[in-house]
């Protein structure tokens, strides 16, 4: 009979491993499946505890975000005061939209669903881009719209800059003040920052006015300042020969100074200088014409006006030259410049050394050296001053020396002819070329009352002898007195 075979059951301990190790799996498969699971759902759900430019968003889905993201532009508006502005700008006036899905899709990226075990409990703070989009040029057009009427009755904004203070008589810096006019630009741009944000309201303050460029601090002013009031600081001493004769005054200086650039270059323009020179200070200086008082070396007092000779200022080159100095940075006398010269600086006297004393008065001329000798005299004829044909008086000079003149005179008759033709042989004229003294070889006398009914026609009429003594002593540029 066949041998029989023996089964062996499974030991208890065996069964038991199996079950264990059935757990076991099962575990690690549920474990797996929960963090894949998990690993999904937060691939599209934000984690708890999660923000998105600040805002909660915690376990909701990139869905979720997106449609919310979408509808917060929908009737969007910003409110707008301060300024004198209270208004609301609406979003759809510029464009405003928002794009949810670039929003949302920014945000989701950033989670770290993989390890989101670690992070579950964990705070999560994410920023990412607004993904709104708008016309900024047109937010501009309106908001320059906007603050137009405010401007036009507002008040400008001002620069520092320098002033002249009238009650102090010195420059000084006028602090730079702030208007009540509204700058577009920086009032779009706060706006503009709003709208990114979508921030609601924007309360305007003086940061959105239009600002000065100058301030009172700048160290320009400061040093503009100093040299305005260095240009001024004292008066300028004006001479003649060395000898001071007037000043130019700080307030005829301030009058020449010129702020330019906003405050920041200063000049000095002799314009007004000039003028005042030619006008206030010739009147004191200049002593052409002016009434002479002096005592004749021979004692007599003659008092005298009238001529062309004596001083003349040049007042448009002695403010050239004061123009020059301040605008180097100088302050010194000034020599003045003149047009016409004295011997001597002695305004109402005798500004002359030697001299021909021509004494209508007396007849008589007399030529007197710088000492006060007569180094020649002689009795004359003078102008004719019944027929209004008087010499001229003044103070003239000597301005040619000529011989075989022929004297040609006026048709004071009317016939079509001159009045006389009469040739003299030295002919030495001191006002104009029209009256001098010359030799008169057709008269027999000469001096006393002859010139009050037969007196020449302006001239001095000489002896022949003594027309040629004078002749060959006397220069251009000697001083002929004429005088009663």
């Amino acid at each position: 009979m066949p041998e029989s075979q023996t089964v062996e059951e499974p030991t208890k301990n065996s069964k038991v491993l199996t079950v264990i190790f059935v757990i076991l799996a099962s575990l690690v498969v549920l474990v797996l499946a929960a963090f894949f699971g998990g690993a999904y759902y937060f691939s599209s759900h934000f984690l708890p505890n999660t923000t998105v430019n600040g805002s909660d968003v915690s376990l909701m889905s990139v869905d979720e975000l997106k449609e919310q993201i979408d509808n917060r532009s929908k009737g969007f508006a910003i409110s707008v005061k301060g300024d004198g502005l209270d208004t609301s700008i609406k979003g759809e006036d510029f464009n405003l939209v928002s794009d949810g899905t670039s929003y949302s899709q920014q945000a989701i990226n950033l989670v770290p669903y993989w390890f989101w075990p670690m992070e579950f409990n964990r705070e999560h703070s994410y920023q990412v881009d607004e993904g709104l989009s708008y016309d900024s040029d047109k937010l501009s057009e309106i908001v320059t719209g906007l603050v137009e009427p405010i401007n036009a009755a507002g008040t400008p904004t001002t620069d520092a800059t320098l002033i002249y203070d009238e009650q102090n008589k010195t420059y000084k810096i006028q602090p730079e003040a702030l208007g009540t006019q509204i700058d577009p630009k920086l009032t779009t741009k706060v706006i503009d920052e709003a709208a990114a944000g979508l921030i609601d309201e924007v309360s305007l303050d003086n940061n959105q006015l239009y600002q000065p460029n100058v301030f009172s601090d700048d160290s320009r002013l400061t040093t503009s300042a100093e040299r305005a009031n260095d240009m001024m600081s004292q008066p300028i001493s004006l001479t003649i020969d060395g000898k001071e004769v007037a000043t130019i005054d700080p307030a005829i200086l301030q009058q020449g100074i010129r702020i330019e650039d906003g405050g920041f270059t200063v000049t000095f323009n002799g314009g007004k200088l000039a003028e005042w020179a030619q006008n206030d200070l010739s009147k004191v200086l200049d002593t052409v014409g002016t009434p002479r008082n002096f005592a004749r070396p021979d004692g007599k007092q003659i008092t005298v006006s009238g001529g062309t000779y004596g001083w003349v200022i040049d007042g448009f080159q002695m403010a050239a030259t004061v123009t020059n100095i301040l605008n180097s940075g100088m302050h010194s006398a000034v020599e003045l410049p003149t047009k016409s010269r004295g011997t001597t600086w002695q305004p109402g006297g005798r500004e002359w050394g030697r001299y021909i004393d021509c004494d209508l008065g007396e007849q008589y001329a007399r030529f007197y050296d710088e000492t006060g000798t007569v180094i020649w005299e002689s009795a004359i004829v003078s102008g004719n001053t019944t027929t209004g044909h008087g010499t001229p008086e003044g103070v003239w000079v000597i301005n040619a020396k000529m011989t075989n003149q022929l004297l040609i005179g006026l048709d004071e008759n009317h016939d079509g002819q001159p009045d006389y033709k009469t040739p003299v042989d030295y002919w030495m004229p001191f006002v104009d070329n029209l009256v001098a003294f010359h030799d008169a070889s057709w008269r027999g006398s000469f001096g006393g009352s002859i010139y009050s009914y037969d007196g020449s026609h302006g001239c001095v009429n000489l002896p022949y002898g003594k027309a040629v003594e004078l002749f060959g002593i006397c220069n251009e540029g000697d001083v002929v007195v004429s005088h009663w």
